[in-house]
């Protein structure tokens, strides 16, 4: 009989090789864009899954954005988000197809007063159905959702 603990346990050796780059260009006053994308290589180096893909970590991802200066200390930052496919978590032998890709834009908008600032912001403008975590067990995939368009807003004070 096994007895199954459903503890977490450290993976055999594993290595992670890839690049990431970003760039950040401010073409004037008021205007900034940046962005980064990176391609990690994730693999299992030993024991059971020798060569597999480790799942949970994407090949690709990146996002690109930018930041408008309005008068009166009023800035609106707009920002695209991708995350390629990757393997179920649980799913170290890569058995099931991987999760699909995805991409949210994200919005926010802030206005400082001395040391005051306040802020509103939209995540996941296009209201996205996707799911940034799933799980194999055994051949099922279930899929956590991520949260559809969503608001924010707060205030922070510096001293």
């Amino acid at each position: 009989m096994i007895l199954q603990t459903f503890s977490n346990e450290n993976y055999d050796k594993t290595r992670h090789e890839g690049i990431e780059v970003g760039l950040k260009l401010k073409l004037n006053e008021c205007l900034e864009v940046f962005g980064n994308t990176s391609c990690l290589r994730s693999k299992f180096t030993g024991g059971t899954y020798a060569d597999n893909d480790i799942p949970g970590v994407p090949r690709y991802k990146g996002s690109l954005g930018a930041i408008i200066a309005m008068p009166q200390n009023t800035k609106i930052n707009i920002i695209g988000n991708y995350v390629g496919r990757q393997y179920f978590i649980s799913d170290q032998a890569n058995s099931l197809p991987k999760m699909d890709e995805y991409m949210t834009v994200d919005a926010r908008m802030s206005h400082m007063f001395k040391d005051l600032t306040a802020f509103v912001g939209i995540d996941n403008i296009f209201n996205e159905r996707y799911s940034q975590y799933g799980v194999k067990s055994g051949s099922s995939r279930f899929f956590y959702p991520s949260p559809e368009r969503n608001f924010s807003a707060g205030v922070s004070y510096k001293f």
